[in-house]
């Protein structure tokens, strides 16, 4: 977990290149890499000290949200289903809390900003229409995360690990002001105000 944690604090990582020059990396994908290798080395040896659990899925997913790019959502959902899977399968240790749900809501965040900086740079690659519609639907996806977050909470007799907490309700609040959804930003806004629970007021249609 330590080795990982270490790359989740900056989005790259540079090497020298025996060629001379310098090879930029992500360090979220690293920080997978080490993941995946725990996964492996556990599943053939069945060795506790590198079993993953609810911090290790979690750092990763905060990894994701510090590289900044259109992709980082798509990963950080990717590492949140793998630690719900490994919980619904048995493994306590992976069990899901609000702490990995807000990072993935971070990372969703992040590619908005990363598909509205290449928006506003032309970018050569995607028009502005295909910019757009990817950050109106990473917004639509920090507000379904947050809203199964709540349910969780609600289903769990409201235990505290699952509780969103003020950052998570403000990460959504900002990427929905990103992709410009205001009545996602009230419905959010409702939603904090009744504590977290979700009425047919604040469910999204």
């Amino acid at each position: 977990n330590a080795c990982m944690n270490a790359f989740a604090k900056d989005p790259l990582i540079s090497i020298n290149a025996t060629t001379g020059g310098d090879i930029t990396m992500n360090r979220a994908e690293k920080a997978e890499q080490i993941l995946t290798s725990m996964e492996k080395r556990y599943e053939e040896e069945k060795d506790y000290r590198v079993m993953p659990d609810c911090i290790s899925y979690s750092t990763v997913i905060n990894a994701y949200a510090n590289s900044n790019t259109e992709e980082s959502g798509i990963h950080a959902d990717a590492i949140l289903r793998r630690m719900i899977n490994r919980y619904l399968l048995g493994d306590t240790k992976c069990r899901p809390n609000a702490v990995a749900f807000t990072a993935a809501i971070k990372a969703h965040s992040a590619a908005i900003n990363a598909a509205l900086s290449a928006e506003e740079g032309e970018s050569a690659t995607k028009d502005d229409d295909v910019q757009r519609k990817q950050a109106e639907a990473s917004a639509r996806r920090c507000e379904d995360l947050l809203q199964q977050l709540c349910l969780m909470c609600q289903n769990q007799g409201n235990d505290r690990t699952l509780k969103p907490t003020r950052v998570t309700f403000e990460s959504v609040i900002q990427a929905l002001t990103l992709a410009n959804d205001l009545e996602g930003v009230e419905r959010v806004k409702l939603l904090r105000d009744d504590g977290g629970i979700i009425l047919n007021n604040t469910r999204r249609k």
